[in-house]
Protein backbone atom coordinates (compact mmCIF):
# COMPACT_ATOMS: atom_id res chain seq x y z
CA UNK A 1 0.00 0.00 0.00
CA UNK A 2 1.65 3.61 -0.75
CA UNK A 3 -0.34 5.46 1.45
CA UNK A 4 0.38 9.81 0.95
CA UNK A 5 0.73 9.77 5.29
CA UNK A 6 2.24 6.36 5.34
CA UNK A 7 6.01 6.36 7.23
CA UNK A 8 7.98 5.08 4.86
CA UNK A 9 11.21 3.59 7.18
CA UNK A 10 12.80 0.11 7.69
CA UNK A 11 14.62 -2.42 5.46
CA UNK A 12 12.01 -2.17 3.28
CA UNK A 13 12.43 0.84 2.23
CA UNK A 14 16.53 1.34 1.80
CA UNK A 15 16.70 3.80 -1.11
CA UNK A 16 16.65 7.18 -0.30
CA UNK A 17 15.51 9.98 -3.11
CA UNK A 18 15.95 13.30 -2.70
CA UNK A 19 14.28 15.95 -5.29
CA UNK A 20 16.08 19.79 -4.44
CA UNK A 21 12.82 21.63 -6.26
CA UNK A 22 10.27 21.01 -5.07
CA UNK A 23 12.00 20.20 -2.17
CA UNK A 24 10.89 15.95 -1.99
CA UNK A 25 12.32 13.43 -0.10
CA UNK A 26 11.14 9.70 -0.70
CA UNK A 27 11.94 6.21 0.58
CA UNK A 28 11.96 4.15 -2.22
CA UNK A 29 11.61 0.24 -1.80
CA UNK A 30 14.03 -2.22 -3.65
CA UNK A 31 11.24 -3.22 -6.10
CA UNK A 32 10.35 0.73 -7.05
CA UNK A 33 14.03 1.54 -7.45
CA UNK A 34 14.77 -1.56 -9.50
CA UNK A 35 12.20 -0.99 -11.91
CA UNK A 36 11.77 2.60 -11.99
CA UNK A 37 15.22 4.12 -10.82
CA UNK A 38 17.78 1.72 -12.06
CA UNK A 39 16.93 1.94 -15.77
CA UNK A 40 17.67 5.50 -15.51
CA UNK A 41 20.99 5.39 -14.32
CA UNK A 42 23.97 6.02 -16.50
CA UNK A 43 26.13 3.82 -17.95
CA UNK A 44 29.50 5.16 -16.35
CA UNK A 45 27.80 4.60 -13.30
CA UNK A 46 27.59 0.62 -13.44
CA UNK A 47 30.01 0.52 -10.64
CA UNK A 48 28.89 -1.31 -7.33
CA UNK A 49 28.30 0.69 -4.47
CA UNK A 50 25.73 0.03 -1.34
CA UNK A 51 22.66 1.25 -1.82
CA UNK A 52 21.27 -0.36 1.42
CA UNK A 53 21.69 1.85 4.50
CA UNK A 54 17.89 3.27 5.83
CA UNK A 55 18.33 6.37 6.87
CA UNK A 56 15.87 8.42 9.76
CA UNK A 57 12.89 7.88 9.15
CA UNK A 58 10.14 10.66 7.24
CA UNK A 59 6.56 11.18 5.63
CA UNK A 60 6.67 8.55 2.32
CA UNK A 61 4.86 9.43 -0.76
CA UNK A 62 2.47 8.02 -3.08
CA UNK A 63 3.60 5.33 -5.96
CA UNK A 64 2.35 7.80 -8.09
CA UNK A 65 4.82 10.57 -6.55
CA UNK A 66 7.99 8.21 -6.94
CA UNK A 67 7.30 7.26 -10.97
CA UNK A 68 6.91 11.41 -11.54
CA UNK A 69 10.04 11.83 -9.96
CA UNK A 70 11.67 8.90 -11.56
CA UNK A 71 10.37 10.17 -15.12
CA UNK A 72 11.20 13.73 -14.27
CA UNK A 73 14.89 13.99 -13.39
CA UNK A 74 17.93 12.24 -13.90
CA UNK A 75 19.67 11.07 -10.73
CA UNK A 76 22.27 12.79 -8.68
CA UNK A 77 24.10 10.80 -6.85
CA UNK A 78 26.06 11.69 -3.40
CA UNK A 79 28.66 9.22 -1.76
CA UNK A 80 29.08 10.75 1.55
CA UNK A 81 28.62 14.02 0.29
CA UNK A 82 30.75 12.77 -3.23
CA UNK A 83 29.08 14.08 -5.92
CA UNK A 84 29.48 11.28 -8.38
CA UNK A 85 27.01 12.81 -10.87
CA UNK A 86 24.86 15.58 -11.07
CA UNK A 87 23.56 16.06 -14.78
CA UNK A 88 19.63 17.12 -13.75
CA UNK A 89 16.79 18.34 -16.07
CA UNK A 90 15.03 20.95 -15.85
CA UNK A 91 16.76 23.06 -13.62
CA UNK A 92 15.73 20.21 -10.71
CA UNK A 93 18.22 17.42 -9.84
CA UNK A 94 17.72 14.02 -7.71
CA UNK A 95 20.08 13.02 -4.91
CA UNK A 96 20.52 9.58 -4.17
CA UNK A 97 22.56 9.20 -0.62
CA UNK A 98 24.04 5.99 -0.40
CA UNK A 99 25.47 6.50 2.85
CA UNK A 100 22.69 5.27 5.92
CA UNK A 101 24.26 8.68 8.21
CA UNK A 102 21.90 10.85 9.28
CA UNK A 103 23.94 13.98 9.11
CA UNK A 104 25.30 13.25 6.25
CA UNK A 105 21.60 13.80 5.25
CA UNK A 106 21.64 16.58 7.07
CA UNK A 107 24.82 18.40 5.45
CA UNK A 108 24.26 17.84 2.12
CA UNK A 109 20.82 18.96 2.13
CA UNK A 110 21.82 22.43 4.17
CA UNK A 111 24.40 22.70 1.61
CA UNK A 112 22.05 23.09 -1.04
CA UNK A 113 19.87 25.23 1.26
CA UNK A 114 22.86 27.79 1.57
CA UNK A 115 23.74 27.73 -2.12
CA UNK A 116 19.46 28.51 -2.97
CA UNK A 117 19.87 31.62 -0.65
Amino acid sequence: SFGADEVREGSEYPYTVMVEQPSVILRVSKTEYDEHILPLQTAERERKYNFFSPIAPFSGFSKEEVLKVCDWFKICCFRAGEVVSQEGTLGHSVTFLLSGDAEVVKRVWSSKEERVK
